[in-house]
């Protein structure tokens, strides 16, 4: 073991000697080796050193601007395109931060149109470069807060993994993550509430991940039919709904 693949194990890196072999392959140079190590040991993630996460079938760009994307999140996409309908015909990702859903539900469904929507301009930035990996997916890109910048008359579905984690929690898996991604006010529950009121009165169907504490179909009035979904690890992780009329 050499002493660079120490300082990883030295920094409580799990997988450190799988790591530091990713690290290599990918390293131009042994000096942007010893960097790359010095950042994974000081807990920036894989991903934004190396600047790239799988998603589904879609090997994406990624870097400290937008959440790095999760396989729960997987989940729920691959759980969305086996329920939206023929009849559904434009679908909204809400926060899109990477572009990962909004581009696997394109590729899922190229006959629908797909809309982006993130709040911040760095976010987006992301995502148009990776839709610049996948032109064969071409999805619109909104700069928006939330719902505020369509007109929900003419959406069927929305998607979205929002920050839902509350505000006071810390943890080092996530602190290098941006934290308009990750946290929200009132337990965590204040973007999903917002989310949700604003479909109260529309016809469509709704996917929200969520925290495995969280319960949002209190947040539903009574017109909602809504599903929760566990995840792989048998974990309260999002909810379909639907409107019933």
């Amino acid at each position: 073991m050499n002493k660079l693949e120490q300082h990883l194990k030295s920094a409580g890196i799990i997988n450190y000697h799988q790591e530091y072999l990713w690290l290599k392959n990918e390293a131009p140079s042994s000096n942007k080796l010893e960097e790359w190590v010095q950042q994974r040991a000081a807990g920036m993630p894989l991903a934004y050193i190396l600047q790239s996460m799988d998603f589904l079938s879609l090997s994406l760009y990624v870097d400290p601007n937008v959440l790095i994307p999760r396989p729960e999140t997987e989940e729920m996409v691959e759980h969305a395109i086996t329920h939206i309908r023929k009849e559904d015909q434009v679908i909204v990702d809400l926060g899109t931060g990477s572009g990962c859903i909004a581009l696997s539900l394109k590729q899922a469904f190229p006959d629908k149109t797909v809309i982006g929507i993130d709040k911040y301009a760095e976010a987006l930035n992301v995502a148009k470069i990776n839709q610049k990996r996948y032109p064969e997916y071409p999805v619109q890109w909104i700069q928006g807060d939330w719902l505020d910048s369509i007109a929900l008359s003419d959406v069927d579905v929305i998607i979205s993994n929002p920050p839902y984690v509350e505000s006071s929690w810390e943890h080092k898996s996530i602190q290098h993550e941006p934290a308009t991604a990750i946290f929200s006010k009132e337990d965590g529950l204040y973007d999903i509430q917002k989310i949700i009121k604003a479909c109260q009165k529309h016809q469509l169907s709704i996917w929200i991940e969520h925290g495995y504490k969280q319960t949002l179909y209190t947040l539903f009035n009574s017109d909602w039919h809504v599903e929760q979904v566990l995840d792989d690890q048998q974990h309260p992780r999002f909810i379909m709904a639907k409107r019933r009329f």
